[in-house]
């Protein structure tokens, strides 16, 4: 999710922090467009970003399980938005002090419990508003690997062994073993 949405966000002319992890993450992050990249194995993110924003902070943090909610909050500005994506197992949780301080709004997110409607309007955003990205390469999404798709395991030992670090996608590819099926000819 992270390099596409940075990606998208810089295309869409927001200034873009992000957070990484090692210096070969930084590395592709400032790539993508992003205005400030922290390196959370080697940097302090609450730290950076009120450095990098003068102390006012930022306007929204989209949170898909990096740092803490409170590191979040810490980094938000007066009246904030916090959108959860995904909550580290480990994290500390969420106390309301920090929203109120702030004047925050804090949005869950979900689609898989949203009504068929809401996806196919969702979707439909998607292909007008996106796919013109994808298509004059302003979002380039990043393979790290493709594995044919009977090796599927392999792909799937990168992701669970953390031997390496995944930047980017990894792609199972299905290969034909046979032509498509041809046309059936309606005048014999």
């Amino acid at each position: 999710i992270g390099h596409v949405m940075v990606q998208v966000a810089a295309a869409f002319g927001v200034r873009v922090l992000t957070t990484c992890r090692g210096e070969e993450e930084v590395e592709m992050a400032k790539t993508l467009g992003v205005e400030l990249a922290i390196d959370l194995e080697a940097q302090n993110v609450v730290h950076q970003v009120m450095d990098h924003t003068k102390g006012r902070g930022v306007d929204v943090v989209v949170d898909i399980g990096a740092v803490t909610p409170q590191e979040n909050c810490a980094c938000l500005g007066l009246e904030g938005k916090l959108l959860l994506m995904a909550v580290p197992p480990d994290s500390t949780a969420l106390t309301l002090e920090a929203v109120f301080e702030k004047r925050l709004t804090v949005t869950g997110c979900s689609i898989r419990s949203r009504e068929p409607a809401y996806k196919r309007h969702l979707a439909q955003s998607l292909r007008q508003h996106v796919w013109p990205l994808l298509d004059e390469r302003k979002v380039v999404p990043r393979v790290h690997a493709k594995f044919k798709f009977v090796d599927l395991h392999k792909a799937l030992d990168v992701l669970e062994q953390h031997t390496e670090r995944v930047l980017g996608k990894i792609v199972c590819v299905i290969e034909r073993t046979h032509a498509p099926p041809t046309a059936l000819r309606s005048d014999t």
